[in-house]
């Protein structure tokens, strides 16, 4: 009798800690979906994105292949898509987001751009 109450409680132990163990799992799994469905992840993985982006497409030299994929890419575009594209590509120039989309991310807004900012010094009464 008491090594089937043993037994009984061994197994009442581990469903508990399986139950605990599946419930901790699902609570982490909800946070990271959270997590991913946060406007400002969101935001950060596509500003990271572009600059891996970016820092790939100035790797210079390039391979044939390379250069004839963007051969290819570039050639079909007409002289100003062409320029605008490239440009963009390399990270000279960015497309601004509109606020008015629903994807837009706003948590920036308050931050200052710094052609706006200016020093005590520079300020006249």
């Amino acid at each position: 009798a008491k090594a089937e109450a043993e037994a009984k409680a061994k197994a009442e132990a581990e469903a508990k800690a399986k139950a605990e163990a599946e419930a901790e799992a699902a609570r982490i799994a909800a946070e990271e979906e959270a997590r991913r469905n946060d406007p400002k992840f969101i935001h950060e993985e596509k500003m990271k994105a572009r600059r891996e982006a970016v820092a790939a497409a100035i790797v210079q030299p390039r391979s044939a292949e390379d250069e004839a994929e963007l051969a290819e890419r570039y050639g079909a575009m007409d002289l100003e898509e062409r320029a605008f594209n490239i440009m963009f590509d390399l990270g000279m120039i960015e497309i601004n987001p509109d606020p008015a989309d629903a994807d837009y991310y706003a948590g920036e807004d308050d931050q200052y751009c710094a052609e706006n900012v200016y020093p005590e010094d520079y300020i006249t009464p």
